[in-house]
């Protein structure tokens, strides 16, 4: 029987996958930093570990499978209760440690399970409820993470309710908690819209340190031809997108002084790319469809470019 999904409301309750063998203290730090701005809007955090069975690959190691040996079931527990005593509260508490120093009030609860990491986080986040996942961003091209696998990208490519934060390289732990400039790519999709009421919410919880908003509407040149020679006009499309943006951050509180429309002509990704870095963005929100990796690499994807060329701003994907 299918458990019931729980949807979550924008930035209210954080999910924080946790890797005990590569621990991120960056993803801490930004954890921290929008836990302490958001306040009482935000109902917890969980530190969260899914073993995939390695406390007992190290225990395996050792065994000749040829003689026909089983594992007992005391000996599992045994071997799972030493595993998370030696590897894995030492990450945990030290994670916990490095969020409390931003001088948060949130409950913040560490959770343990056995499993594949993949399928536990998205399990967690349907029957929970977890508006966002917060995690570090792995160097690896689409056709690597294909071959090797990585729970960051594996996610990405999976539906999933929760908007996943990653960490680029520009944000270290004694990053000021500010972000002063936030682009966000908008084409009147759905997805789009939800990325904007996202920047909202957070515009709201920043207490003044926003600089620019910035809503940015790339025509792709690829298909204005065909667009005209249609009788539609992409440019009237576009101011469209733009302004129904923008009314949507005015209607959260966002001052007008703070929102920057922008229309470019080009190739989506070259252009969100090299506007995030003329602009010197902190943070890229942007809404996601939920494809997967294979579909990427043959049809392409905005998100999946984005993520590539734009490695030093935190990039938000979000689902809604």
């Amino acid at each position: 029987m299918q458990k019931n999904i729980v949807k979550g409301e924008p930035l209210t309750k954080i999910l924080v996958p946790i890797d005990v063998e590569n621990p991120s203290w960056r993803v801490m730090a930004l954890v921290g930093c929008l836990a302490e701005r958001l306040g009482d809007r935000l109902k917890g955090i969980t530190l969260f570990h899914a073993t995939g069975g390695r406390y007992l690959s190290e225990h395996m190691l050792n065994i000749d499978v040829r003689a026909g040996y089983v594992i007992e079931s005391g000996l599992i527990k045994r071997l799972r209760e030493e595993y998370i005593e030696r590897k894995i509260e030492p990450v945990m508490l030290s994670a916990n440690e490095r969020i409390r120093k931003w001088g948060i009030k949130t409950d913040v609860k560490r959770e343990t399970v056995d499993g594949d990491p993949v399928k536990k986080i998205l399990e967690k986040i349907r029957e929970e409820g977890f508006s966002t996942v917060i995690m570090e961003r792995r160097d690896i091209g689409t056709v690597q993470e294909i071959l090797l696998g990585s729970v960051t990208a594996s996610l990405l490519h999976r539906d999933t309710l929760a908007s996943i934060y990653m960490v680029g390289n520009a944000f270290t732990e004694d990053t000021p908690c500010a972000v002063f400039k936030c682009l966000i790519p908008v084409d009147g999709s759905p997805h789009a819209l939800s990325a904007v009421e996202e920047a909202a919410v957070l515009g709201e919880y920043l207490n003044g340190s926003l600089e620019e908003m910035v809503l940015l509407r790339v025509i792709n040149l690829a298909g204005y031809p065909e667009s005209v020679s249609k009788g539609l006009l992409p440019e009237k499309e576009a101011k469209t997108h733009l302004d129904e943006a923008e009314e949507l951050l005015k209607s959260k509180g966002i001052p007008q002084s703070s929102i920057k429309s922008v229309l470019k002509y080009g190739d989506p990704v070259k252009v969100i790319a090299s506007e995030a870095k003329e602009r010197g963005v902190d943070l890229i929100i942007m809404g996601r469809r939920g494809r997967s990796a294979v579909k990427e690499i043959f049809m392409g994807s905005v998100s999946s470019g984005v993520l590539r060329k734009c490695q030093d701003p935190i990039i938000a994907m979000v689902t809604r």
